[in-house]
């Protein structure tokens, strides 16, 4: 009679070593995929003031995943989208968000975030996305919570928009509450920042957006 660790062997040498390939797909790339020349100029309606928001990359490439033998490799599409935000009544003060996305075993998985803002990953969790509110993804179990919904249809900004993705993160004991707001053909639709960094309520009040 073989040994357990025998047979273990054998199963293991029967395994045909590959390399997966998983693709990004096009419906989530066209909410977050934005080309470079696109753009959103908001309003502060607590400042009064104006940010402008400018797509100035936009590069999809291929990240690899290496295991051992008795593993497959993995080879996934990116996505990496660098926004530069702009104060319009500051021209020499701006920040930088940067968009990742990768299709690592096709679970989307993602990081939205600049220095006063993060989603600390799975902003596209859940697609494709459905009409409803998810709430879990817990950061900090009992501090952090993240919900994630599908509006079907909302006004903002005196304008009507349909299927709006919102992803709001919360963490009561530090006074943080921060969201975004995403439409599939206006891209960024509303931008609330409430941390350590400072408050901002970002309605849009123009945009021109590039496939």
């Amino acid at each position: 009679m073989l040994s357990i660790s025998c047979m273990l062997l054998m199963l293991c040498s029967c395994h045909k070593k590959k390399v997966v390939y998983n693709g990004l797909p096009d419906d989530l790339k066209a909410y977050f995929g934005w080309q470079k020349g696109s753009y959103w100029i908001f309003k502060d309606t607590l400042r009064g003031t104006r940010d402008s928001f400018v797509v100035t990359s936009n590069l999809v490439g291929t990240g690899k995943k290496t295991f051992d033998r008795y593993s497959d490799d993995y080879e996934y599409e990116t996505l990496e989208m660098r926004i530069e935000e702009y104060y319009t009544n500051n021209t020499d003060s701006s920040r930088i968000w940067l968009f990742e996305l990768n299709a690592f075993k096709g679970l989307y998985e993602s990081y939205l975030g600049s220095k006063s803002f993060s989603t600390e990953g799975g902003f596209t969790y859940g697609w494709p996305f459905v009409p409803g509110t998810d709430t879990g993804g817990y950061v900090d179990v009992g501090k952090t919570v993240i919900t994630r919904s599908l509006i079907v249809s909302t006004t903002i900004n005196n304008k009507d928009y349909d299927n709006v993705y919102r992803y709001e993160v919360v963490n009561p004991s530090h006074n943080y509450d921060d969201d975004v707001m995403i439409n599939k053909d206006s891209g960024l639709v509303r931008i609330v920042l409430n941390n350590a960094f400072g408050r901002q309520v970002l309605l849009p009040e123009e945009s021109h957006i590039l496939r």
